[in-house]
């Protein structure tokens, strides 16, 4: 894992790479690679694994991550928000609508995309 202290979770092409390297340099050591987690300010978090952006290999079957398959944690105590924006290529990825806009979204405002466009199921 690494630190996020900016905020965005979403993986990057460098999040990748290293990711591949990591897998090889412990491909070499004899240690499987599971997961490679982002880590956000005040708990939040998000795992390639889940993200689906890299094959991870399992050992025997499948591999269980309790601390994962439990929502995320909050540790100041606010209730979660719901997701206001998806993105409907990769529903994982989501904005609140509140703080900075999502680099995913940005990116699709920017390619011509109208917002309206990303409304959760429920919004608007």
């Amino acid at each position: 894992f690494h630190n996020r202290p900016d905020g965005d979770l979403e993986p990057s092409a460098a999040d990748l790479d290293v990711t591949r390297r990591l897998r090889a340099v412990g491909e070499v050591a004899g240690v499987r690679l599971l997961d490679h987690l982002l880590l956000g300010p005040r708990g939040a978090w998000s795992s390639l694994r889940l993200e689906g952006c890299l094959e991870f290999p399992v050992l025997g079957g499948e591999v269980n991550f309790p601390m994962l398959a439990a929502s995320k944690p909050r540790v100041d105590g606010r209730a979660e928000v719901r997701p206001k924006y998806v993105n409907p290529d990769r529903p994982s990825q989501s904005w609140s609508g509140r703080g900075r806009m999502a680099r995913w979204l940005r990116e699709a405002l920017a390619a011509g995309a109208e917002l309206e466009d990303f409304l959760a199921e429920g919004q608007g």
